[in-house]
């Protein structure tokens, strides 16, 4: 059974988004599976490396989105993601200084803030998807 699983509540209604999001979950369930299967810290490091790039390019995407809708939130919503990816780099590096440890800290913190990132920021620009008809 999947560990991390997509709920259909988190949806914005932007099909894009919502199909990045979904992968981001899909990925997050491959580097576990990495981690698990004890695959060499290699396979860890691709893993992560792409998990990276996806949640950047995400990031790029739902702001170019947020950009053609003339969202109000975009400033926020910008530092909102500069921030995360500054953690996540922090979080990326120290793991790499330990490539013996898990990065089930990493994972954790990836998820956690997607989650409530989703549930309430990204839930704020569906509100006003839904408001542009």
């Amino acid at each position: 059974m999947p560990r991390y699983m997509w709920s259909p509540d988190w949806d914005t209604g932007d099909a894009v988004i919502d199909g990045q999001h979904q992968a981001l979950f899909q990925q997050l369930e491959k580097l576990t599976d990495e981690i698990t299967a004890e695959s060499g810290s290699l396979g860890r490091e691709r893993a992560i490396a792409k998990l990276e790039r996806h949640i950047a390019d995400h990031f790029e995407q739902e702001q170019e989105r947020m950009e053609q809708t003339h969202y109000p939130g975009l400033g926020q919503h910008i530092t909102l993601h500069k921030d995360m990816l500054i953690q996540l780099e922090a979080m990326v590096v120290a793991h790499l200084r330990d490539p013996e440890g898990t990065p089930f800290d990493l994972m954790n913190f990836i998820t956690t803030w997607h989650l409530k990132h989703i549930a309430q920021e990204d839930k704020k620009f569906a509100d006003y998807l839904k408001t542009q008809g």
